[in-house]
């Protein structure tokens, strides 16, 4: 690992791996910080070192920090440190940042909630959640995304995934944007994207953040106050490519433009790796495509149901789930697929020319290369069922 004991080294093309950029925008941004995992995970080293050396904010002060065990109860702290006594100093705080990994958002749960419940008298909070959990059947980390989505849909809180270190630091901005309209958890693969050194190119210093943070939240006033908050959330992206000159969507689409089986997939590994035999499938004449869910929390349905090719009649959702129980239980769906076939169902459109829609679960363990997706989305364009593990067992 690459440190970056200097914050101002992190600029242009510069060779870290995503933690160290997600690390970068929470103390660029926020006046306080609380790290939620052990030494080993590895979720705050820089900010540890940038503490140490007293160095400042984007906005020109020192973030406070926090490092609080991963157990009930340790994360109650926060409640008493977010919650402003005066309503007017809400839209003048910085956002309050946890780092933490999908593990100890278990222990953390009890307080997300009243968070969310409470969330209008409180300082905007965003979680940056490296996916990361030690697998009882390998004793190996795994990327589990299965509780961020469990405590969105319960909670009512955004998540925003990356799918590569080349965004990271982007979705990272994003996220913190995002957390001024709702509580916001940003997802990513906390195995590889946070873990492994890459060259990234384009890498926003501390300034160009501020300036892209505080530009999106003032265009924030033209956003109709009747507007609801996927129409919002929707508005903060588009105000955010403007501002950085990107192409980020809700929802976006890969492949043959007459597909007629479309995968639908979040997170880390799965988007980058599907999003890739797509595009070679669909080039060698393949009628395949992929959906990419950048945004899962609020699911934006008419927004899903517009990417999706006319030609569509198969929806294949790659849904992880937590075990193979899971897996093998025909009465438990993935999160991911409830949604998608919600969406699906509740539009006139789509009810009439009704798409097979498959619900594809995987494990946790599940190591997904690009074999095994090729060999999966060759499979699902006449089968609606396969045995995923077999899969990865051949390939």
């Amino acid at each position: 690992m690459h440190l970056h004991k200097e914050i101002a080294s992190i600029v242009g093309p510069t060779y870290c791996n995503g933690q160290t950029l997600v690390e970068q925008v929470a103390y660029s941004l926020s006046d306080k910080i609380y790290s939620y995992g052990t030494e080993e995970q590895e979720l705050d080293v820089s900010v540890q070192a940038w503490v140490k050396g007293e160095q400042k904010s984007a906005s020109g002060s020192m973030p406070s920090f926090s490092r609080m065990q991963t157990r009930s109860g340790a994360a109650s702290m926060i409640l008493g440190n977010i919650f402003a006594r005066d309503a007017k100093l809400i839209t003048k705080s910085s956002p309050a940042t946890i780092l933490a990994t999908s593990s100890s958002l278990i222990a953390m749960k009890p307080v997300l909630d009243q968070l969310s419940l409470l969330y209008s008298s409180a300082t905007p909070l965003v979680a940056h959640v490296s996916s990361l959990d030690l697998s009882p059947i390998t004793s190996n980390y795994v990327s589990d995304y299965t509780r961020a989505l469990a405590i969105s849909r319960e909670g009512g809180y955004a998540v925003i995934s990356s799918t590569s270190a080349h965004e990271v630091q982007h979705m990272a901005l994003f996220a913190t944007i995002v957390s001024s309209e709702l509580p916001t958890i940003h997802a990513y693969d906390g195995v590889r994207l946070a873990r492994e050194d890459t060259r990234v190119v384009d890498v926003l210093d501390q300034n160009a953040l501020r300036q892209a943070y505080t530009a999106v939240l003032q265009n924030q006033a033209s956003i109709a106050k009747k507007a609801d908050t996927t129409e919002r959330v929707a508005k903060l992206l588009h105000n955010m490519n403007t501002e950085l000159g990107t192409e980020y969507g809700l929802f976006e689409y890969f492949g043959a433009k007459n597909a007629s089986t479309v995968f639908v997939v979040f997170g880390s590994p799965e988007a980058a790796i599907a999003k890739l035999v797509a595009q070679q499938l669909a080039a060698a004449g393949e009628s395949v495509g992929v959906v990419n869910v950048r945004v899962y929390r609020p699911f934006a349905e008419e927004v899903f149901l517009s990417v999706l090719p006319q030609s569509t009649t198969r929806v294949a959702v790659l849904g992880q789930v937590y075990d193979s129980d899971d897996v093998l239980d025909s009465s438990a769906t993935s999160i991911l697929y409830s949604d998608v076939l919600g969406a699906l169902a509740m539009s006139d459109e789509w009810a009439s020319k009704r798409p097979t829609v498959i619900d594809v679960k995987y494990t946790r363990e599940m190591q997904w290369r690009a074999s095994t997706m090729a060999t999966a989305m060759k499979l699902l364009t006449t089968q609606n069922e396969i045995d995923i593990t077999s899969l990865e067992g051949n390939c």
